[in-house]
């Protein structure tokens, strides 16, 4: 099992992160007033802006989607990036 180190600043965006995948509500009041640039750089990035560019389209939270979407996507990520991303989610 890898261990990873992750601060606490990181941890809120990756708990808000997760709220957004499975919450319609919070994702409508999130995309008017924030954008996936807020967040920091990698991991919390990447997933932000796939969560916003779903729900542009769909105008839902992704929910499960969120595992199609990342085997869609993870084929553009640097290996070590796609296994970041997948132990996050």
């Amino acid at each position: 099992m890898e261990v990873v180190s992750v601060n606490a600043a990181v941890e809120g965006e990756r708990r808000l992160i997760s709220n957004l995948i499975m919450s319609t509500p919070l994702m409508s009041a999130c995309a008017e007033m924030g954008k996936p640039e807020l967040f920091s750089e990698g991991v919390c990035r990447n997933v932000a802006s796939w969560i916003w560019e779903y729900f542009q389209v769909h105008h839902t939270a992704p929910g499960r989607a969120i595992e199609d979407i990342y085997l869609h996507k993870s084929q553009y990520l640097r290996e070590e990036d796609s296994r970041e991303v997948r132990m996050f989610l």
